[in-house]
């Protein structure tokens, strides 16, 4: 929070210096957005409440940051690359810090405790920040993956793909399965109706070996991983 703090002050005051347009389609949203956080500040004043204040503010801060590096000549393909590469410590550690409770659950001959797996915050002291971290790169690692032609580039955003639902599962944060969810829709809803006379059969028949066998992977992965969900949810009824 403090390191996104500065980087937002600096660069208010490098655009103060080297002003630019920065007109974008959300603006009518800012000032909903603030009465929204400043309603609820003052509806229930405290500590928690003013992180949360702090924290939107950043987030519209980076928002108009990131626009304004865009309008100044910043593929918008870099800057999503290197989101998804960051977020790629964050996924290992998390892993690391709750993988053994998972190994040792499996191996229960017997479950008498509830089901209440650890969450792990990795470095962002909180799973529900590591689940809405994930939930806003995950349409982006798609949207990535729909335009890659490389093969090899393809296989690797399949493997981040597999690893983001995986530690968001973990995270068992509700509200970022659901974001989640939804931002994929509407991925799926704008990226997949443009294409015309598009259905799913001359989709799969255009797709390349190496695209089939990326999406067949994908979906491997996903049936184990729901399956693993499911033995270990119906363990904890046993």
């Amino acid at each position: 929070l403090a390191l996104l703090t500065l980087a937002v002050s600096a660069w208010l005051i490098l655009r103060w210096r080297h002003p630019l347009n920065m007109s974008t389609p959300f603006d009518p949203a800012w000032g909903l957005w603030a009465a929204a956080m400043s309603s609820s500040l003052l509806a229930h004043p405290s500590g928690r409440g003013a992180i949360a204040a702090w924290w939107a503010g950043i987030y519209m801060g980076t928002w108009l940051l990131l626009s304004d590096l865009r309008r100044r000549g910043l593929r918008g393909e870099w800057i999503t690359n290197a989101a998804l590469i960051a977020a790629v410590p964050l996924m290992a550690l998390a892993v690391a810090q709750v993988g053994n409770w998972y190994i040792d659950w499996l191996r229960l001959d017997r479950v008498q405790v509830a089901y209440v797996p650890p969450r792990p915050p990795s470095t962002l002291g909180n799973a529900n920040a590591l689940g809405t971290v994930l939930t806003m790169l995950l349409p982006l690692a798609l949207a990535q993956f729909f335009r890659a032609a490389q093969p090899a580039l393809r296989v690797l955003l399949v493997g981040w793909i597999a690893g983001a639902v995986l530690v968001l599962y973990m995270t068992f944060s509700r509200g970022a399965w659901g974001a989640a969810g939804v931002g994929i829709a509407v991925l799926l809803m704008l990226t997949l109706p443009a294409k015309r006379g598009w259905t799913l059969r001359t989709w799969w028949t255009r797709r390349s070996r190496t695209a089939r066998t990326a999406v067949i992977v994908c979906g491997g992965i996903v049936l184990i991983g729901l399956v693993l969900v499911t033995l270990i949810t119906l363990r904890a009824f046993d």
